[in-house]
């Protein structure tokens, strides 16, 4: 402000000084549409619904050269690394992934087909509704340091929580607990 003070424009300065009364006097409101939820219950860390896994083939002609450049770059969907800084945070959860931890990464796509990397936690990847699109184990690239104990925990996890790129019934993505049926049949016999 006190650059126009200085200065010998006073239109400037005082149509300055009325738009900051006017920002002053407007009373903060918030936002109208309640914030995403995420399976659990808990509110999403960062709202990352407009991306997409899988939206368009490798050929597609609606691709710009900017997203095929990118898709070289990024050619999985889907990897498996271990985390190096520990600065990433999981994108469902919110969280920081801690250094030297087991981290997956969706490479979720934008409207133009650009890829853009989604961090996530081991057990927040499985409950992620992109994850669904996978339609095998042989999808997730898994790097070079991740460890066969880490290796053979994707794959089970895998099979238990997907099944041919679609959600295994058995497997309950939120934790709701149901009654247990007693069987009425070995309590009379």
């Amino acid at each position: 402000m006190w650059f126009l003070e200085r200065s010998r424009n006073t239109k400037a300065l005082t149509k300055f000084l009325r738009m900051a009364e006017r920002r002053s006097s407007k009373p903060k409101t918030t936002s109208a549409t309640p914030p995403k939820k995420t399976p659990g219950g808990a509110k999403a860390f960062n709202d990352m619904s407009h991306l997409k896994l899988k939206r368009f083939p490798d050929g597609d002609a609606r691709l710009k050269p900017g997203a095929l450049r990118n898709r070289a770059e990024f050619p999985h969907d889907a990897v498996a690394e271990i985390d190096p800084s520990g600065r990433s945070a999981c994108k469902l959860c919110g969280s920081k992934i801690p250094k030297g931890d087991t981290r997956l990464v969706l490479m979720l796509q934008c409207h133009l087909g650009y890829r853009v990397a989604c961090t996530l936690h081991f057990d927040c990847f499985w409950q992620h509704d992109e994850t669904a699109k996978l339609g095998d184990v042989a999808e997730i690239h898994v790097r070079d340091a991740v460890g066969e104990a880490d290796r053979a925990r994707i794959r089970e996890a895998f099979e238990t929580t997907l099944v041919g790129g679609r959600p295994n019934k058995k497997h309950k993505r939120a934790t709701k607990e149901e009654p247990e049926k007693s069987s009425s049949s070995s309590e009379s016999a």
